[in-house]
């Protein structure tokens, strides 16, 4: 999490220490947004990259953690789309709190494609926005 250009989680865990005082005791997800990025070609919307639910994930570095965290019921447009949150603060704090803490983890997506026999010249760019919350 920590790779993205201006380390942005790394400034709010930053800010978190300081305004709480101490390190959060948790981490939650307040909101977050799908979007099909610039870079996509050959793809309309996400009706057309995906035919059924999309999953959002969090997991730890060497992936043998993970915790879905938002779901997307069959996502179409290209974005943003809000994205229903799964996974409680407790939940995270039990399973990846020590990666949240450090920002050493990593987002993902899973979705089945209706891509099969289609033109092998499609590039889909997903982003993912996500809105913290660290708690005292």
């Amino acid at each position: 999490m920590t790779t993205e250009t201006g380390n942005p989680y790394g400034a709010f865990i930053n800010n978190a220490i300081k305004d709480l005082g101490k390190g959060p005791s948790s981490i939650g997800v307040d909101k977050m947004t799908l979007i099909m990025g610039a870079g996509t070609k050959g793809i309309v919307g996400f009706e057309d990259l995906f035919s059924d639910d999309v999953y959002i994930f969090f997991s730890n570095e060497e992936r043998t953690k993970t915790e879905y965290v938002g779901t997307v019921e069959k996502p179409s447009g290209v974005g943003p789309i809000y994205v229903g949150i799964t996974a409680s603060d407790e939940e995270l704090k039990n399973i990846l709190f020590s990666e949240m803490l450090s920002g050493n983890f990593r987002v993902g997506y899973r979705g089945i494609t209706g891509l099969s026999g289609k033109s092998s010249d499609l590039d889909a760019s997903l982003e993912v926005t996500i809105i913290f919350v660290a708690y005292e």
